[in-house]
Order: structure tokens, then sequence, then C-alpha cells
């Protein structure tokens, strides 16, 4: 099992060196530059910035383990690596409280105006007309629709349970989401939590927008084609919608057009990197790497 050349992307976290080193020669460098020493790679370490398709497949001859150190696995061609008789293993929910934790911050500052009302007063304007036109409303009076009920799904309705939130939730393949997918979008504050797939692709498009109110909060942590970005943004610039929190997009990392609204709060797919997050990825990445060279059964795509 060990003396393996063990090529890992230096976006994942730095425990995972020291993880691997017990299977063989390490080396850490940028894996979306295929260069000499990353296509003798037996055992690929990777996060979403770097994509496997058929052609980088192609120059990795000794290639048998991909890992990928994420939740989702849509940046590998995964079929593509099937027929090459290369295995893909991922940290499935490794990050799930991170996630969480960023959709309630996110909420909650969306919701919110602290820091705006702060940055107010500093610049000097009047303290009665800020007060005056200051009027928020409490979590606890809102409705949170998630769409997938699976580890970061709940790990969100907790959450949301603790500031007294009605929860709503939509998943075909969780017999504990009772509701359907237009029940979800009528919610207050909406967020998606399922995976890129065939099916879920462009799932919130017109149509479904066209379901939520002029008040909806739209949050998307989970893969940016999941909404028709050109959908949104008329939807946005509209206001038939209130507001999205972005975190992925559809061609990063490329800019998007919704980060010119001002009803939008963007960040560069960080959601799931929390230091504790991005460890247990790296350590799940690893684990299940060791299955499958033990020939044990592993958490497989």
């Amino acid at each position: 099992m060990k003396n393996k050349l063990i090529v890992i992307d230096s976006t994942v976290h730095s425990d995972a060196k020291q993880l691997f080193q017990q299977l063989g020669n390490v080396i850490v460098t940028d894996t979306t530059k295929l260069d000499k020493k990353t296509k003798q790679a037996q055992i690929l370490v990777i996060r979403s910035k770097t994509r496997i398709d058929q052609n980088y497949l192609a120059d990795m001859k000794k290639l048998q383990i991909i890992a990928t150190a994420t939740s989702g696995v849509d940046h590998i061609d995964v079929k593509a690596a099937e027929q090459k008789n290369v295995k893909v293993v991922s940290a499935r929910g490794q990050n799930a409280d991170a996630v969480a934790d960023y959709v309630l911050r996110t909420l909650i500052s969306i919701t919110d105006d602290v820091v705006y009302t702060s940055k107010l007063l500093k610049q000097g304007e009047d303290f009665s007309t800020i007060k005056e036109n200051n009027k928020r409303r409490e979590l606890r009076s809102l409705t949170l629709g998630i769409v997938g009920f699976g580890r970061i799904g709940q790990a969100v309705a907790m959450r949301a349970k603790a500031f007294g939130m009605e929860i709503k939730a939509f998943d075909p393949y969780n017999q504990n989401a009772k509701n359907t997918l237009d029940e979800v979008l009528s919610c207050n504050v909406v967020t998606l939590h399922c995976e890129l797939t065939n099916e879920t692709k462009h799932m919130i498009d017109g149509k479904k927008l066209a379901l939520m109110n002029k008040n909806t909060i739209l949050i998307n942590a989970s893969r940016g084609a999941l909404i028709d970005e050109d959908a949104l943004y008329d939807a946005l610039l509209h206001k038939k919608i209130k507001a999205a929190v972005l975190d992925v997009f559809v061609d990063e990392p490329n800019p998007s057009k919704l980060y010119k609204l001002e009803n939008t709060i963007c960040t560069p797919h960080i959601a799931g990197n929390s230091e504790e997050g991005m460890q247990q990825c790296a350590k799940a990445a690893f684990d299940e790497t060791v299955k499958i060279l033990k020939e044990e059964k592993s958490e497989c795509v």
C-alpha cells in the first residue's frame, strides 16, 4: 500500500501532506497545471479548482485514485475516470457545519443592517434619523425553505430552529423532507443544498423564481448551475425577489454580472472553507483513499 506517488493540490488543507506521507512520496503543487511530476501521480488529491476531464485523464497514465477534499464531485468527469479504472472518492458532508454556519451568518447579515447603520453613524449621519428608519424583522417570524435535506440541509435546519424559524424542506431522497418544491419556494428564505446533476441543473429557473414573492431571500452555497443566472439577474434587477446570497457561480472564477447588483451578497466559493471544515475534508479524503487501497468498501461517488 505504501510507496505511492501522491500529488496534492496546494488548496487542500496542509494536514493532507502529513496524512498522505504515510502512503508514499508527496508533492504539493498546483494540479491545474500538468507538469511532468503531476503526470506521474498514482494518487491525486484535489479541490474544486482542479477540473478533471477526459483530456486531463489522458495525460495521467499511472493514476489510480482521485481523492477530492470536497463534498461535491461535479468538477470531475466520474464516468471518464471509471472507464480508465480510476477510483474517485470524496469528503461528502464533512464541511456541513461550515456551510450551515455560512448560511446563517449571511442570512443575519442580509436581514439586519447593523453594519450599515454603524457606517452611517460614523459618517456623521443624524442619530435620530438613522434610528427612525431602522426597521427589521426577527428571524423567528420568517419561514426557511431548504432544498436538499442531507447533512448540510439538516445542519442549517438545526441552527435555524434555534432562532425559532419555521422550517420547510424538499428532498425526494429523504422521507423526512415532507414538503414539495413549490411549498419550499414560497418561504421567506430559500436555501439550496443539493448536488448538481442533469436533473437539478437550472432547477431554479424563471418559472420557479416566479413562485417566490418580492420579499424572498435566495441563498445558494451549493453549485452555481442550480440556478439560471440570467433569470435570477432579471428577478433581482426588477425586484421580483428581495435579495440573494451567492457563494457559487456558473463560470467560476470569472466575474458574474450578479456582483454588480445592490441586492446581492457575493462570496468566492468559501462557504465550506472553515479551518475545521478544510481539515475534516482533508482527513476524509485520506481515509477514503486508504479504504480503496485496502480494498474495503468506500463511500465512492
